[in-house]
């Protein structure tokens, strides 16, 4: 009975285990991430198209596919950021305009965009959507069968004016959500807001 080729399998084992276990973890610790390598990514500023200059509500980027300069390497870098679809945040997590008196609203940005499209979907249908228990082990794949379709659809492509400035001018309805996609020389960028 050979008891030392079974220790030194029990402690190759051992040791394989201990070193899967370090860089599982090791992996899974991040360096400090550094806010000044970001990009500068443009803001929007939405109001009523009839509110004076300067009021209005500032909406971040939620989504984005930009290339940027980076100071730290001296290189062009590359982020994509890609979160849930926009009728899945919460209505608390995004901002609420109002709409002017003729039912638009004017976005600008702190860049010029080379274009704008827009979608919406009503929120009682968001409510809705995001009611079901789509992930929800073995019920989840039953809804999304059932429903044809694993996204929520928009209601409809909003028509957007771009005027010469930069500024995008659309119609909006309260108790919509709208999807504002725009696109600059770096990539692009989507806003999300919705109309009270």
């Amino acid at each position: 009975m050979d008891t030392g080729g079974a220790r030194r399998t029990r402690r190759f084992v051992i040791f394989a285990v201990v070193v899967i276990f370090v860089l599982t973890v090791g992996s899974c610790i991040t360096l400090p991430h550094d806010p000044s390598e970001d990009p500068d990514l443009p803001v929007a500023h939405v109001a009523a198209s009839d509110a004076p200059s300067g009021s209005g509500v500032e909406v971040t980027t939620l989504d984005c596919d930009w290339t940027y300069w980076s100071s730290a390497n001296g290189t062009e870098t590359h982020l994509s950021v890609e979160q849930v679809e926009s009728y899945e945040f919460s209505i608390d997590e995004i901002p609420s305009v109002t709409a002017g008196t003729d039912g638009r609203v004017s976005v600008s940005f702190d860049q010029t965009p080379a274009g704008v499209t827009a979608r919406c979907w009503s929120e009682k249908d968001i409510e809705a959507w995001n009611a079901l228990p789509r992930r929800v082990p073995l019920i989840g794949p039953l809804v999304s069968l059932v429903q044809g379709a694993t996204d929520l659809p928009a209601e409809e492509d909003t028509s957007v004016e771009l005027t010469a400035d930069g500024t995008a001018r659309l119609r909006v309805e309260s108790g919509y959500r709208y999807e504002l996609v725009a696109s600059f020389d770096e990539g692009w960028a989507e806003y999300v807001f919705t109309v009270a």
